[in-house]
């Protein structure tokens, strides 16, 4: 899970970096207090028939689950998330620009079911060492600390998700058939294969899983009732809880995670509503992953990194709103989606215009202050709720430079996706990827530089293009090759180059740091 198993530490100030909060109204989907989601190829029910995971797994959970909750306990599901990686579209899901991610194989589960008790909710963690959470239903928002990076905020943020956003709309969560005020205690049995701070979602696919799992507990004696709810109303609700945790994220994660389809990535559309749009991907190609050994610590470095960057970008927005569209929040506000491919980018081109006479790398709030005609200390109060920031200086014009360029390499890669190029489309994608792992690096500053070196050696070994893949500062990098036959040598080559230097043994490399995944189902319930 990312960043889920160590404590989230306040780090001391520079006495020269100005402190802030971010608001959470920045965030585009913040704009709409009940986010409508839609998916246009309707994906199938949360309850799934098949098992999604191997026998072999399920046994050894299984047998977990009764060491962990003792022999009365009984298994009644089995929850499930994706992990995702990101191949093209960094850091403009939160300017409302459309990015293409894909669900892998690496995921999280959760077994879950009851034992005689006295209503009390037990999680357990299996196969890395993180400490039990127990407490007694029902909780609140009130009850996460969001100034300590623990996995039990994000457990306890998807459980409240569950109840709050989604039992509490289909029935009061104290319904005949809910464990809730009856003598038993709800048993949570985690097990993750994604790897924590790699950029791959490991925190989203733990909030994903426990909603499913706590509605697949509330309702263990009505299946029918679980199955009607609409994976796109459970993405939403998603979404909206894992704000509890402290980080303020976009909406990409979650929705990869629930709504991926086999064998296609998702674009997933910010504006007008939030939307995945299965893009086929080029025959053949396949993406390794390989993973920097840096934990991208989100949560712990957000106030200099991830929270600052959505600051960045949408004060630069509400600076070229004063000469496009006054009522802009974010990009996506600067842009109209009706307009064909071809116009979008005509408009994301004058956007750069505008960004380059207009926007400096060198703003404060005091200098932004005069150019918006209000108060240093105006702009201070309307970003400052919740979210904590620190800098000295903001650099508006990087940052919208890499935001605007990359909205436009993933228009670009959708239009070639969906060309009948065979071959050429995928050499074109990686080198659309390789632009993005540059302006990531250069504009936007959210590379290290293990990651550069990662990149640098998998395009030497053969990769069509390579970069960063999440929020950065450490993580993975994703790699793609032209075909399944070149898996192999080039994962061997990238062990040679990076792990075995850094004494990391061949068999850990391959379970743990690099692998290879086409695109995978999204999330589901199986019940026992």
């Amino acid at each position: 899970m990312e960043t889920l198993s160590r404590r989230h530490r306040q780090r001391a100030m520079s006495r020269h970096e100005k402190v802030c909060h971010v608001s959470s109204q920045f965030r585009f989907l913040s704009r709409h207090h009940s986010p409508h989601v839609t998916n246009i190829m309707s994906p199938p029910s949360v309850v799934t028939a098949t098992l999604p995971i191997p026998a072999a797994r399920l046994d050894v959970l299984t047998t977990a689950f009764a060491a962990a909750f003792g022999p009365s306990a009984h298994a009644l599901l089995l929850a499930r998330a994706p992990g995702r990686v990101n191949l093209i579209g960094e850091h403009i899901d939160y300017a409302g620009f459309a990015v293409l991610p894909m669900a892998i194989d690496k995921d999280l589960v959760i077994l879950a079911g009851t034992r005689p008790g006295t209503g009390k909710v037990l999680a357990r963690s299996f196969g890395y060492e993180a400490a039990p959470l127990e407490f007694a239903h029902p909780i609140s928002a009130a009850d996460i600390d969001a100034t300590r990076l623990e996995w039990a905020n994000y457990f306890q943020a998807g459980y409240i998700g569950a109840y709050d956003k989604v039992l509490s709309l289909i029935g009061d969560g104290n319904h005949e058939n809910s464990v809730v005020g009856k003598p038993v205690d709800q048993c949570y049995l985690i097990h993750s294969t994604v790897p924590a701070g790699s950029g791959l979602s490991s925190s989203s696919a733990m909030t994903v899983a426990v909603v499913l799992a706590t509605l697949g507990l509330a309702l263990s004696n009505d299946p029918k009732r679980l199955a009607a709810i609409p994976k796109e109303m459970l993405t939403q609700v998603a979404i909206e809880t894992e704000r509890l945790v402290g980080v303020n994220a976009g909406g990409m994660d979650q929705s990869i995670s629930m709504l991926a389809q086999p064998s296609s990535a998702g674009l997933v559309h910010f504006t007008p509503e939030l939307k995945l749009e299965p893009v086929p991907l080029p025959a053949g190609a396949v993406f390794v992953i390989a993973h920097s050994l840096v934990t991208a610590d989100k949560h712990a470095t957000a106030p200099t990194n991830y929270n600052l960057r959505v600051v960045e970008t949408r004060l630069a927005a509400r600076v070229l709103a004063q000469h496009t569209n006054p009522s802009a929040n974010i990009f996506a506000d600067l842009i109209d989606f009706s307009q064909p491919t071809s116009n979008v980018a005509s408009q994301l081109s004058h956007l750069e215009s505008l960004a380059r006479e207009h926007l400096t790398n060198d703003a404060t709030f005091a200098s932004l202050a005069t150019l918006l005609d209000t108060s240093a200390s105006a702009l201070e109060r309307e970003y400052t709720s919740d979210f904590p920031v620190r800098f000295t200086t903001l650099r508006l014009l990087d940052r919208t430079l890499h935001v605007v360029s990359e909205a436009r390499r993933v228009l670009d890669t959708v239009s070639l996706l969906h060309s009948p190029s065979g071959g050429a489309s995928a050499r074109a994608m990686g080198r659309l990827m390789h632009a993005s792992h540059v302006s990531c690096r250069d504009l936007y500053t959210c590379s290290c530089a293990e990651l550069d070196e990662l990149v640098a050696l998998g395009e030497a070994n053969g990769s069509l293009g390579s970069r960063l893949t999440g929020a950065g500062w450490g993580g993975c990098s994703v790699h793609l090759l032209e075909g399944q036959s070149e898996v192999e040598g080039f994962i061997e080559s990238m062990y040679k180059g990076y792990y075995e230097p850094r004494g990391v043994g061949r068999q850990e490399a391959r379970d743990k740091w690099v692998f290879a995944s086409g695109p995978k189902e999204g999330a589901g319930v199986y019940l026992l």
